[in-house]
């Protein structure tokens, strides 16, 4: 497979997780769209400065596993600090 197709697989696989995430646990209509934004906004840091391991796999791992993998990793980061967020912002508003 050439390095286009590894980007395309790379790219598609991240715009899939992202709306199958955000409806796995239905909310209310705006904190939906919220969550995805902050999960697309997320990912989209976390892939681009690559912080922490996230660098360390990209650099270190070599082939189609270091492709996705630094992208798996940055995504489980980005679940992870999109929750973090959502929880704060329903504390704050008195939903949690």
């Amino acid at each position: 497979m050439s390095i286009a197709g590894t980007v395309f697989i790379n790219e598609a696989q991240t715009s899939f997780s992202i709306p199958i995430e955000a409806f796995s646990n239905p909310t209310e209509h705006w904190t939906l769209w919220l969550a995805m934004a902050l999960s697309f906004a997320s990912f989209r840091y976390f892939d681009i400065a690559k912080p922490s391991i996230i660098g360390r796999i990209d650099k270190n791992t070599k082939g189609g596993l270091g492709v996705m993998g630094d992208d798996v990793v940055a995504g489980v980061a980005a679940g992870i600090s999109t929750a973090l967020i959502m929880k704060l912002l329903f504390m704050y508003l008195g939903n949690a």
